[in-house]
């Protein structure tokens, strides 16, 4: 067993006193916007229910196609808005009817004696939304202070030749473990090796990262693996960086010798409670090839899927451990200066600025334990699909598609029983070629819906995901 000199332990630089924490605390974690939803996932139509820091939202497009959002709540009895349906843009309780435009009024109620206005009460609450770069929005501080905060914006995304894949997806863990998870660069080559889209773990070592600026907005850094200076790399590549623009957004950029070369990804998320979160995946670039482009988004969610599960069972797994402790983070930790800075970074920043978001957990305060729920779900259609409007249509499609192709193989299998002959032979050729197809077409539809274990090791699967 290969010993650790302590010296590159980065819980030697770790006070665990409480008392050494910095003492200014974010006093209201909800005073900033926060990211729901992709534009183009906002169906016509649909009511998409999301939930922010424990507050159930009704997203959907009013008449003009302009997102809106509602409390998730009737004023009438309580019945979920969401549970509804969109009707010449205002949004219908399916209880009673009551019908509200996006600003939360109530325009009909089938049931109030004519000529006699509602009361005031009668209002469903309106939030306040935008939409910057493709992305949803929504304020959840005081009303009337949400223009004094900007939103957090990606310059590359501005380019007119920049392509970008967009994937939302549920976990069942929160907030602070998901950015945990991406700012930890060191993981990639050794969970997500053989991936699509994810490492080698031959190329797995030691880091050097180096942190410039750090405030309650957030950090920057920038980071390379050590020893791989004579490696094959992207031709030009001049600095690879990651910043964490607080609260909501890991950003991370590669910067070229040629600046007309963009690539980067941007990664938001949102606490829907203590114990869950919304993941809000960017890709963007211009490096990708006119084949990759054209790529259909269905396909590269299920890759996605893949990626996110492999590190699913882990995280959830570790935030169950912490979940269970009352120890801190400073105590149970042995961090690597070669691995960790980042990490330690953010739970310091959390400790510092974000102490009163739910579930928050810090570096050296205990912080809020007993929050995670039992049983989780891990289902694609649970956690992405039904979110998905291309993954939607393309699971629907291909499983109407595997139904009419299996009765097809059927129909001319019948025809090659009652033939002779080459008839016969074609007939029953036919009929194999179409069950093939259906099974093909049945098997992607269930990529799109099926759990999968995240427990087991994904090595079996990697060939699944083109």
């Amino acid at each position: 067993m290969t010993s650790v000199d302590r010296s590159d332990l980065e819980g030697s630089m770790i006070s665990t006193d409480p008392q050494t924490a910095a003492s200014e605390s974010a006093s209201n974690f909800a005073a900033h916007w926060f990211p729901v939803a992709f534009r183009r996932d906002l169906e016509p139509g649909r009511v998409e229910r999301v939930s922010v820091l424990g507050r159930a939202l009704a997203l959907f497009l009013d008449a003009a196609g302009a997102p809106t959002a509602l409390v998730d709540r009737c004023p009438h009895r309580s019945a979920r808005l969401s549970d509804g349906r969109v009707r010449d843009g205002t949004l219908e309780c399916l209880y009673h009817g009551w019908r509200f435009d996006r600003t939360g009024r109530c325009v009909d109620a089938p049931q109030q004696t004519k000529g006699v206005a509602l009361p005031e009460r009668a209002c469903a609450q309106s939030v306040p939304i935008r939409v910057e770069q493709g992305v949803v929005w929504v304020w959840c501080g005081a009303p009337g202070r949400e223009a004094s905060h900007g939103l957090p914006t990606v310059a590359g995304l501005e380019h007119p030749s920049v392509h970008t894949i967009d994937f939302t997806m549920d976990l069942p863990y929160g907030q602070d473990y998901f950015i945990e998870n991406v700012l930890d660069v060191a993981h990639i080559h050794v969970a997500h090796s053989g991936t699509r889209g994810g490492g080698d773990r031959r190329l797995a070592g030691p880091l050097e990262i180096k942190i410039d600026s750090a405030g309650p907005a957030g950090f920057v850094a920038n980071f390379r693996t050590l020893g791989l200076e004579q490696a094959p790399r992207t031709s030009g590549l001049r600095r690879a960086g990651v910043e964490f623009r607080a609260p909501n957004l890991v950003h991370f950029v590669s910067e070229f010798e040629d600046p007309q070369l963009i690539s980067g990804l941007a990664l938001y998320s949102i606490p829907t409670d203590a114990g869950g979160c919304r993941m809000l995946y960017r890709a963007y670039g211009n490096l990708w090839s006119a084949k990759d482009r054209k790529r259909p988004r269905w396909l590269e969610h299920v890759n996605q899927c893949y990626l996110l599960e492999e590190d699913m069972a882990v995280v959830r797994g570790q935030a169950q451990e912490i979940d269970g402790s009352r120890e801190s983070l400073a105590k149970m930790w042995a961090p690597l200066r070669s691995s960790d800075p980042l990490v330690l970074r953010y739970r310091e920043w959390v400790e510092q600025h974000a102490a009163d978001r739910p579930g928050a957990v810090g570096l050296r305060e205990v912080g809020a334990r007993g929050v995670l729920t039992q049983e989780a779900k891990f289902d694609r259609w649970t956690l992405h699909t039904r979110h998905c409007v291309d993954c939607r249509a393309a699971q629907a499609r291909l499983a109407r598609r595997a139904a009419h192709l299996s009765t097809s193989s059927f129909v001319a299998l019948a025809i090659a029983a009652a033939a002779s002959g080459p008839l016969a032979w074609g007939g029953a050729a036919l009929a194999l070629a179409l069950r093939g197809l259906a099974h093909r077409d049945r098997r992607s539809a269930l990529e799109l819906t099926r759990e999968r274990d995240v427990h087991a090791s994904h090595s079996a699967e990697l060939h699944d995901v083109g």
